[in-house]
């Protein structure tokens, strides 16, 4: 492990970690996967997996990109292997924003009444109400105090989402 690994793990010192199973670092189907990416590279393949790992000091959550590559003899046969890991936390959160976001918009489509009216309108930066939206009205439910928090405060454009009931949103 090189001064940077320990670095982005929080390992200050190596001697504790040298010399046991690497696979052991990782737990549940992380483990699984890094057996089977050594076992790829035994074969002299290339295996490769994503796996959860946390810092040892502070416990921070750490998500990695993990290559496990066989380093050939003269005969060209697999010596000995090499495990290269990238943080890719950042890239795993907007991964797992972007699905929940996905799976929110379609329980909102699922569950509208007739279906999903989006619109774009031009408002003032202090705009601070959506004009014509009564959520006390009768004949068709709004998002009503939902709605509001989705108008952007700081800029001129904003999109607004309305739940159409009985009739058109507009």
């Amino acid at each position: 492990m090189n001064e940077g690994g320990m670095q982005s793990l929080e390992i200050c010192d190596l001697a504790p970690v040298l010399n046991n199973c690497w696979i052991d670092f990782w737990e549940g189907q992380d483990r699984e996967a890094a057996r089977a990416a050594v076992d790829a590279a035994r074969r002299g393949e290339i295996g490769r997996f994503t796996g959860y790992f946390e810092t040892r000091i502070n416990r921070q959550q750490r998500w990695w990109d993990v290559v496990v590559s066989p380093i050939r003899d003269a005969a060209g046969r697999p010596e000995r292997i090499l495990a290269l890991s990238r943080d890719v936390t950042a890239q795993k959160v907007s991964e797992d924003a972007l699905r929940d976001a996905m799976q929110f918009n379609r329980a909102i489509i699922q569950d509208a009444g007739e279906g999903t009216s989006i619109s774009i309108v031009e408002l003032p930066s202090t705009y601070r109400q959506v004009p014509g939206v009564s959520p006390s009205s009768t004949t068709e439910t709004y998002a009503g105090d939902a709605l509001t928090p989705l108008v952007h405060r700081g800029g001129t454009s904003v999109v607004l989402l309305c739940i159409r009931q009985s009739r058109a949103c507009w």
